[in-house]
């Protein structure tokens, strides 16, 4: 790609969101930025989708790259004293005809992408005011070797249960799979769900649940505390460290937040 954007220039981009919320971004990225906040959860993901858009040739870098983007929220527990991780992480669609006489996670097509790398953007989602939500971090995320061998583990157990027929649920510890659908798939009756919410590319089974690999809540918070670990020099997650890491004060002020993000969205109207 000659001397055009690279990945760690697109970081480099990220990082600038470190301790900014929602509003803030949305004044330099989003023509419609209140209604992109007022998105709830997919806000954060379209700013921080935008900031990428706006830079030269990231489209085009991440296609070749075969690099996927993925905005993930964390709360606040222990009395606000440590981050932890809302949700899991939505991978691809799975395929279940690439799995049939598959044995290794890295051939399937779904879950290959992994070794290309993930960039990751985690921001802040417990405050009443989705413009208050602060970017916390972000990182370019490839699979270790050790987690490389719990995602062949987790996924040896899901071609297990496609190829004896059995209609998956939770899996794994690390790496599992989730409804890929807004709902209506009858497990009792499958035949008789709505019909976004099946596929008929299973091997053994005339009809399926559409569902997409995903990675498990805990370990996306492993990852981002290991990420971390270069901030902060360890494995931890407390509040006390990683904010004034990056611009904020040592204490999750979510009052703090929302104050400076609704002063901004006042002088949008």
């Amino acid at each position: 790609m000659g001397d055009s954007l690279t990945i760690a220039e697109l970081l480099w981009e990220l990082e600038a969101l470190h301790g900014r919320t929602a509003a803030e971004i949305s004044l330099e990225t989003y023509e419609d930025a209140r209604t992109a906040i007022e998105q709830s959860k997919s806000g954060m993901s379209y700013l921080v989708r935008d900031v990428i858009a706006a830079l030269p040739e990231s489209e085009e870098l991440l296609d070749h790259m075969g690099v996927d983007v993925r905005v993930t929220p964390v709360g606040l527990r222990n009395a606000g004293q440590e981050l932890a991780q809302r949700e899991r992480l939505v991978l691809r669609q799975v395929d279940y005809g690439a799995t049939e006489g598959a044995t290794r996670w890295f051939d399937d097509p779904a879950l290959s992408q992994l070794l290309n790398g993930t960039i990751i953007v985690w921001y802040l989602r417990d405050l009443d005011s989705t413009a208050a939500y602060p970017v916390i971090w972000s990182d370019f995320w490839i699979p270790s070797a050790a987690q490389a061998t719990r995602i062949q583990w987790d996924y040896a157990q899901v071609v297990e249960q496609i190829e004896r027929g059995v209609h998956l649920s939770s899996e794994g510890a690390f790496l599992g799979t989730c409804p890929r659908h807004g709902g209506g798939f009858k497990v009792e009756s499958p035949s008789t769900s709505e019909p976004g919410s099946v596929t008929d590319d299973h091997p053994t089974l005339g009809v399926a649940e559409r569902r997409a690999w995903e990675l498990k809540r805990g370990a996306v918070e492993e990852i981002l505390a290991s990420s971390l670990r270069r901030l902060v020099g360890a494995d931890r997650l407390a509040v006390a460290d990683v904010f004034p890491a990056i611009g904020l004060p040592p204490v999750a002020d979510t009052e703090g937040f929302e104050t400076r993000s609704q002063r901004l969205m006042d002088a949008m109207d």
